[in-house]
């Protein structure tokens, strides 16, 4: 295996920091612990005055150094609650785990660091140590499961009545708000191949499922993609051809007298999506996607056609702990029934942060409208849709017991529009587990 071979000579460095610090007495303190030095090193480090930071750093290289890794990550996991912003533990914890061959762990933890530590040095490092683990990791699988409390499952209307052409009439049942508890579970794989030390091939599929008490909202889907990725000199870039399909329960209203509710396909997709991401500066950076799907309905053909989709999104890391992005996306709906094609435009915004205690925070904004071709059916207007929203999440890695640790997110969403049909409000949460194999 390549990796036992890399294994010594990245021991031999021991630390990560090493390579990204000028500073004589982290590199005097890393040639002792490496050289098995340990009580010259903590002479040393002691007549420095360190924090206790300091300390149990120190404490988690010397566990390092000798091997027990899990002792280390303890360690450094440990640092990283009381003190979010101690990039050098949050170095060391990724290494430890690569060293101790936890690949997916490990490679979250580079990933991050890519993007958030503005170290030019250690960017090349980052990159190096990502490569190390694309060989050594060529496949994966990962599981999910989470309880998804909704408002409003079924996204319908709170309103009773609608006025058309030929006056007023009752909302049926189908189309009114009802609220649910959902248990989602899910599998995620991948399949990869590095084809230089600059561009690698990967093929993903995931097959996620939803079930509520009421049979009638239960969904699933499937998706496979395969992901050409380059790394350049800014960033990289991606192409990713996918296919998806979708089954659900159809709406009672479109079945026929003779028919039961029964489990069907309800879209197939096909989609070819182009992505990249730039380096503007040490700490923002760009991000661009666009896709293009057909959209093939079985029950329906009001829906089928063609789905555009892109984003532009900017992101600046303040500190090691704290970063904001904001973006737009866009949205091109060509159904071939006109009433139901649509152009719609979304601005978001969002803060991330860690705190003293370990927990990560996220709190965002979205505001968006979404404008349809053709006149609504019964009426002498098109339909027009406005929307605004926020969400919040919360993690905390105290929680994490062998690799699982909950996730908390949820959200709000308040739909309004020139149709009946389509005004509504809707809270969601989610708690979710998740854990790589």
């Amino acid at each position: 295996m390549k990796f036992i071979g890399l294994l010594g000579s990245l021991i031999c460095i021991v630390c990560i920091s090493t390579m990204a610090s000028a500073q004589s007495l982290d590199s005097q303190l890393s040639r002792l612990i490496g050289a098995g030095q340990y009580q010259s090193a903590q002479t040393l480090l002691n007549a420095s005055n360190p924090s206790v930071e300091d300390k149990l750093f120190f404490v988690g290289r010397v566990l390092k150094s000798q091997r027990q890794f899990d002792k280390a990550v303890a360690i450094f996991r440990e640092i990283l609650v009381r003190d979010p912003g101690y990039i050098n533990a949050r170095r060391e914890l990724a290494h430890t785990m690569m060293l101790a061959q936890q690949f997916g762990v490990a490679e979250y933890h580079f990933e991050q660091l890519l993007r958030d530590d503005p170290s030019p040095t250690m960017q090349t490092a980052y990159r190096r140590f990502l490569a190390v683990i694309a060989q050594n990791k060529p496949a994966g699988v990962s599981g999910s499961f989470a309880l998804a409390p909704s408002s409003n499952v079924n996204r319908g209307t709170t309103y009773k009545e609608f006025t058309d052409e030929h006056g007023t009439g009752v909302i049926g049942e189908d189309s009114i708000a009802r609220s649910g508890i959902g248990v989602q579970a899910g599998v995620n794989g991948f399949f990869r191949k590095t084809l230089s030390p600059r561009s690698r091939l990967t093929f993903n599929w995931s097959l996620q499922g939803v079930k509520y008490s009421d049979q009638q909202f239960d969904t699933a889907t499937a998706r496979v993609s395969a992901t050409y990725q380059r790394n350049t000199d800014w960033g990289n870039w991606t192409v990713s051809p996918f296919v998806r399909n979708s089954w659900s329960y159809p709406s009672r209203s479109t079945l026929d007298d003779s028919e039961d509710l029964s489990f069907s396909t309800s879209s197939t997709s096909f989609g070819l999506g182009y992505g990249f991401q730039r380096r503007l500066s040490d700490r923002d950076r760009l991000s661009f996607y666009i896709s293009g799907e057909k959209r093939d309905y079985t029950r329906t053909t009001t829906q089928d056609g063609t789905f555009f989709y892109s984003t532009l999104g900017f992101g600046r890391q303040l500190r090691p702990d704290l970063a904001v992005n904001v973006g737009t996306q866009l949205e091109y709906h060509r159904a071939d029934d006109k009433r139901f094609a649509y152009k719609g435009v979304k601005l978001t915004g969002a803060v991330t942060k860690s705190w003293e205690n370990g927990l990560r925070t996220s709190f965002g904004l979205n505001v968006g409208k979404r404008d349809f071709e053709d006149n609504y059916i019964l009426r002498s207007f098109p339909r027009a849709d406005d929307f605004w929203g926020v969400s919040a999440s919360l993690f905390s890695p105290k929680f994490e017991f062998k690799g699982i640790a909950p996730r908390l997110s949820c959200s709000y969403t308040r739909n309004r529009s020139n149709i009946e049909f389509f005004i509504y409000n809707v809270s969601e949460c989610r708690i979710a587990l998740t854990r790589n194999f």
